[in-house]
């Protein structure tokens, strides 16, 4: 069992997110689709980016509408995250995602048969 809770919060955001892009594009509408957005990509390092393909789809095959409120409500949400963002993409190489993956890779969590009647861990 994991504790991750801005993986949590990402999929708690990402049903939210797909009702606000589908709500009409008022000022109101607007302004809540692009502050659930930028919580949506704040909240977690790379869930995020995994479901955004998946949400620009939604958007664009849900229905025809203008284009306009569409593109402010897009630059608005990435404006309010580009603190975040803009570290992320051009800093890469002073980052050392590697190790995290390493850590983290499943294979090094699981046991093999023989773990299972004898182990040094108990």
């Amino acid at each position: 069992m994991r504790g991750s809770y801005a993986e949590m919060i990402t999929w708690t955001l990402l049903p939210w997110v797909l009702y606000a892009w589908t709500r009409p594009l008022s000022r109101r509408g607007i302004v809540l689709a692009a502050c659930l957005t930028a919580g949506f990509l704040l909240s977690h390092n790379s869930l995020p980016f995994l479901f955004l393909p998946f949400i620009l789809l939604w958007i664009t095959l849900l229905k025809p509408r203008p284009r306009a409120p569409m593109l402010l409500t897009l630059f608005l949400s990435v404006g309010l995250t580009a603190w975040f963002l803009l570290p992320v993409i051009f800093e890469q190489s002073f980052v050392q995602a590697q190790m995290i993956a390493a850590r983290t890779d499943f294979r090094a969590h699981f046991l093999l048969p023989l773990q299972l009647w004898h182990s040094p861990w108990g």
